[in-house]
Formats: C-alpha cells, sequence, structure tokens
C-alpha cells in the first residue's frame, strides 16, 4: 500500500515554547512553592485554608489583601502558582461560608512525522498502559472519599459560579470589574493531558451535543496559554488515527483501538464515579428535604455542565473513534 505523506511542521525539539516537559508533559517540573513579595501573602493564605475557614477568618484575611498588579510576575512558572493560589482562595473565598451566593506525546509527534509505525505501536501501547493505571488510581477513590462528605463539603469548594443556581448572575469582583463575570469550577475538562489524548487520537466529539463540544472548548480557557496554543497546534496536524487508516496494518490498528478502549473504559469508570458521588447523594438530599425546591445545581459538575448527558456524549464520541476491521 502506497505511503501517505505526513508533513509535520513542528517537531518534538521545538515544542518546548508550548511549556511541555519531554519527562512530566503538561505538569510543571519541579514546580514553585513560593512567590516573592508581596505576592507571598497569596501563598500564605492559601496554604492555611482549612484553617482559616474553620476559624472563620478567611473572609478577614483576603479583605485586608492590597490590590497587586501581577506585571511583577514574570515567566509562566510564577505565573501559575500564582493562578492556583488565587483559585483556590476565590473559591473558598465564595462558598467558605455556605453564603447564597509527558514522554510518549513527543514520541508520537516524530513517529507519525517519519511514519514509524514501530515507534508508533510502542508509543501507543505507552498511553494504553497509562491509561490504564489511571483507572486503577481512580478506584481507589472509594478508600479516601466518602460520597456524601464529597457531595456535601467538598464539592462546594470545588465549585465555580458559572451554571449555578445560587450565583447566577455570576461573582462580582469588586475594584476589579464593573459586572459580574461567571467562571466555571474545577472540571477534568481543563486538563491538557486529556484533550490532547483525544486530538492526538482523532476523537471528535460530536457537534450535534453543543453543549459537550463547545464545553470542551470553553474548558481550554482555563488551561495555561502556552497548552491552549499546543493543542490548537496539534488540530492543524494529521491525527494518529488518520495515519493508522492510511497504512492499512490489522496490528497497528488493533493497539489503536486497544488505546481508545482504554479511554473509553476510563471515562465509563468517571461515569459510575459521578453517579456515586453527585446523582445519588443528590437523590437522597432532595429525598430528606421535601419542602425544599429542588436545586437546578444538584446534578451539575463542579464545572457548570449536565454532568452525566456531558460525560455520556464525550464516552459514547470517544467509543466512535475505535476503528472497524479492514
Amino acid at each position: 500500500m502506497a505511503h501517505q505523506a505526513f508533513p509535520m511542521e513542528s517537531s518534538w525539539g521545538n515544542v518546548e515554547e508550548y511549556h511541555i516537559d519531554e519527562d512530566v508533559g503538561f505538569a510543571l517540573p519541579n514546580p514553585l512553592e513560593e512567590l516573592p513579595y508581596p505576592y507571598d501573602a497569596w501563598i500564605s493564605i492559601a496554604k492555611n485554608l482549612p484553617v482559616l475557614i474553620k476559624n472563620d477568618e478567611l473572609r478577614a484575611k483576603v479583605e485586608k489583601l492590597p490590590m497587586l498588579s501581577i506585571d511583577d510576575l514574570q515567566g509562566h512558572r510564577l505565573q501559575r502558582l500564582a493562578h492556583l493560589a488565587l483559585g483556590y482562595i476565590t473559591m473558598a473565598y465564595v462558598w467558605g461560608q455556605g453564603d447564597d451566593v509527558r514522554k510518549v506525546i513527543p514520541t508520537i509527534f516524530e513517529a507519525v512525522q517519519n511514519q514509524d509505525r514501530d515507534t508508533l505501536r510502542k508509543a501507543l501501547l505507552d498511553i494504553t498502559s497509562c491509561l490504564r493505571k489511571a483507572r486503577e488510581v481512580f478506584c481507589r477513590i472509594h478508600e479516601y472519599v466518602d460520597p456524601n462528605l464529597f457531595f456535601n463539603v467538598l464539592r462546594i469548594y470545588l465549585s465555580g459560579w458559572k451554571g449555578n443556581a445560587k450565583m447566577p448572575e455570576g461573582l462580582l469582583y469588586e475594584g476589579f470589574w464593573d459586572t459580574p463575570k461567571m467562571f466555571a469550577g474545577g472540571s477534568a475538562a481543563q486538563s491538557s493531558i486529556f484533550q490532547c489524548f483525544d486530538v492526538l487520537l482523532g476523537i471528535q466529539h460530536s457537534s450535534d451535543e453543543a453543549s459537550s463540544a463547545e464545553f470542551l472548548q470553553e474548558m481550554r480557557t482555563y488551561m495555561p496559554p502556552a497548552h491552549q496554543k499546543f493543542l490548537h497546534s496539534l488540530e492543524s496536524k494529521p491525527s494518529v488515527r488518520e495515519f493508522v487508516l492510511s497504512e492499512g496494518d490489522d496490528s497497528l490498528q488493533d493497539i489503536y483501538n486497544g488505546c481508545v478502549d482504554a479511554m473509553v473504559s476510563l471515562r465509563n469508570y468517571h461515569l459510575q464515579i459521578v453517579a456515586k458521588y453527585i446523582v445519588v447523594p443528590a437523590s437522597q438530599s432532595k429525598n430528606t428535604q421535601p419542602s425544599e425546591e429542588p436545586s437546578e445545581s444538584e446534578n451539575k459538575g463542579t464545572g457548570g455542565t449536565d454532568v452525566m448527558k456531558f460525560l455520556k456524549s464525550v464516552r459514547d464520541t470517544t467509543k466512535a473513534a475505535l476503528l472497524k476491521e479492514i
């Protein structure tokens, strides 16, 4: 079978501009733990959130903070630490008082570029192994997290103020913006690595399910800018799926399908976890408080979506990427 050329404008050697590390991928190697003065006050509060919340001291501490420009925070490492600290502080401030209110990616890059099937086989097997191990680790959530504790306590602090019935207009950042802003809470869709796998494997999330396709795109705005740029760059290049289809290699196709199937398995398990930790406790909460109006946000994820509908859509479009027998 004739080989189809797959030109790649960028090789792994020059994608450090995307702030992707050869060893740990999208994670930040040796991340900073402290910010310089005067930004160190943010870290001090972030490190002490549990105590400040318990003692009802958080809001007073936050309200004493001076308004600081981030212009002196040079470089993405300092900026990412500041973003992390301020994100947790903001969510804790809003919800704290209960008011209503890695190495395989560059390998795949070069394998497709060089039409190297053997290297691609190994890289796909490595991804498959990682996804299966991730599922094994995910299973351990039952050992450490109680569903009712997660739903009634921890989940509150992961929630944002977009798609949240308790804050329908969003949050007003007084002294900075004149109008309220809506920001989603933490979501797995904000993970650079899983969206990267989707792009590499050619998983096309259905445009018919606007809520899932659009939500995934929106969640990219919560990623570091360099990661957003990297995903956009990936989308302009041939996917692994296209290359596998062009080769007509049964063995390579089986390995590709095994990788996609591992993604399907992980997403299926995510659905089970959401049912146990969100849907069931939400139902129990309604049953124990019959006099109260049902909350529109009870079955929503912390990112603000109809969580089961969204996850099923993502799972189904992942499954649809499986290649049929040649």
